[in-house]
């Protein structure tokens, strides 16, 4: 099997789109497109249903996926171990939604700063999924924002994230400097959906205190909840650096919840007794650095 097919297959998977792919690799479409094709030849398999102008991956298509990932990862550890860096290796890593979409860049562009040869392929799902994948060795090193307690799994806790209230200035609850779960549980509130982590935490509080809450509005882009708020269409809850990043300063307030079962921590998880691969081991070092917590605690 040609392992520049299945590079190529990694990329298509990943955009869902032969011409992204074309454009990530500076290839040719019919290139890409002919890879695919032989790979799907070789195997005698279809790999993907092509649906308008996406491709969907077919079951057959997701175990290659798998196996492919675990490849290039062993490829990237032989790489680093004969110290070769002429080539681009490629690693895979998991990440929960909301580190997925608002850390992991930060991760992935300092770690290529240090090993610019490197690829990180991310893979982002629920924290439950995520979770899953570990244990099933489809993903040998993930990131997550639930608080687990998983005997199989080596947990790194590397910061403490903070669930904070944003309402319009206008709001009655704005004149307070800090507010209780059950002053919101009146409220009407604008949350991410089920799956996020920063949800589990919300409903894991309120059912810790007997109480309920009234969503209006679920999604899961924060900035959508934010700008909503900004309209007086509800209170949003979120974590506290993407308050701080997205909420409009002359329309809304922050303000911090007494509770403190609100408080969940990030962490990389890996499966214990598997040792990760040397590039694996890199990316959780830099990933988890102090470093990248600077601007947040500016703002405690």
């Amino acid at each position: 099997m040609n392992l520049n097919h299945l590079k190529i297959f990694i990329f298509v998977c990943k955009y869902s789109s032969i011409t992204q792919a074309s454009k990530e690799l500076n290839m040719k479409q019919p290139q890409v497109s002919y890879a695919i094709k032989e790979l799907e030849r070789e195997l005698n398999t279809c790999l993907f249903f092509r649906v308008s102008r996406r491709l969907e991956i077919t079951d057959n298509g997701n175990k290659l996926f798998n196996l492919a990932m675990r490849l290039f990862d062993q490829y990237a550890e032989m790489e680093l171990a004969m110290k070769s860096s002429d080539e681009e290796t490629i690693i895979t890593v998991g990440a929960s939604i909301t580190l997925g979409k608002h850390f992991l860049p930060i991760y992935i562009s300092k770690f290529n700063k240090i090993y610019p040869n490197v690829h990180v392929n991310l893979i982002i799902d629920t924290n439950e999924n995520i979770i899953s994948m570990v244990l099933n060795k489809k993903l040998f090193l993930a990131f997550v924002d639930t608080n687990i307690d998983e005997p199989k799994l080596e947990v790194e806790q590397y910061h403490k994230d903070k669930i904070v209230a944003i309402c319009h200035k206008d709001h009655p609850l704005s004149k307070k400097s800090s507010l209780s779960l059950l002053d919101l549980s009146n409220e009407d509130l604008l949350l991410r959906t089920k799956g996020n982590g920063d949800r589990e935490a919300i409903n894991q509080a309120f059912q810790a205190l007997g109480t309920t809450y009234h969503a209006v509005l679920e999604n899961d882009i924060g900035v959508l909840l934010l700008n909503a708020t900004a309209n007086n269409l509800g209170i949003s809850l979120l974590p506290k650096n993407i308050a701080y990043d997205y909420a409009n300063k002359n329309e809304t307030k922050i303000l911090n919840i007494d509770e403190l079962l609100l408080d969940r921590y990030f962490s990389s998880i890996h499966l214990k007794g598997v040792e990760l691969s040397d590039v694996l081991q890199s990316f959780n070092s830099v990933s988890i650095s102090q470093d990248n917590w600077l601007f947040i605690q500016k703002r405690d």
